[in-house]
């Protein structure tokens, strides 16, 4: 996604805002083993903007068939304090591979220590944490939130960057929908069992259901899509 901005001399210049490479992939079942692309981002500024379809990294030159699709008011502003009352219908977003997404979005800053919990008695809570330019996502958790039926998600993360930032609330499954909550705490500090980029869930208390990583390993995971696309020139026409 770029946006058209207009120089003083009157020259058009297109400035990268956001990329994404295989967020479509987002479920649990079998067909979440795709490798298509759901970019999700919140545009800060009214003006004109282009939407630029390619090939992934893996297959540059790549040719063939696809289809686009664009939505618009599909994520909501939540505030730090606030508990929201969500709902996962079958008119939401939905990724590829059936699962449905409700997504949120805030304003943080470098350093902020955050808490986002998703709590439900009607689904398996899921939840995603994204910057806004794009994939990879910060980090996931399934059942870190506990709560009486052990399946509330929670993730903590301490912002490295300030900005905006996408919730998503989700039950990973294809095809299940119902209500949820979704709060975003601003805290003082973390507790001490948790590191201070928010990854320990990953690597120590892991979630019952991955999303799959289908290109692990072949590329670099310390980039994101935006960095790695800035990389490409566009020649305009």
């Amino acid at each position: 996604l770029y946006r058209i901005d207009t120089l003083p001399s009157g020259q058009k210049n297109l400035s990268l805002i956001a990329a994404d490479d295989q967020s479509g992939n987002y479920g649990s079942s079998p067909s979440a083993n795709n490798n298509n692309a759901l970019l999700m981002t919140v545009i800060q500024n009214p003006g004109s903007y282009v939407i630029f379809v390619t090939s992934s990294d893996l297959n540059p030159n790549g040719l063939g068939n696809y289809t686009i699709k664009l939505l618009s008011n599909v994520a909501s502003p939540i505030a730090y304090g606030q508990t929201l009352s969500g709902s996962i219908t079958t008119s939401d977003l939905q990724t590829s591979a059936g699962t449905y997404l409700d997504l949120y979005w805030f304003t943080g800053v470098q350093g902020d220590n955050v808490r986002m919990n998703m709590n439900s008695t009607a689904l398996d809570s899921y939840l995603l944490f994204h910057r806004n330019d794009g994939d990879p996502r910060i980090t996931q958790d399934d059942n870190s939130g506990g709560g009486t039926n052990g399946k509330n998600a929670q993730i903590t993360n301490r912002l490295t960057s300030s900005g905006i930032f996408i919730i998503i609330c989700t039950p990973l499954d294809a095809n299940v929908i119902g209500d949820y909550t979704v709060s975003a705490t601003k805290l003082a500090s973390f507790e001490p069992e948790a590191s201070t980029d928010g990854l320990w869930k990953q690597f120590f208390k892991l979630p019952s259901r991955q999303i799959p990583d289908v290109r692990a390993g072949v590329i670099d995971p310390e980039k994101t899509s935006v960095e790695r696309f800035g990389t490409r020139r566009i020649i305009e026409p």
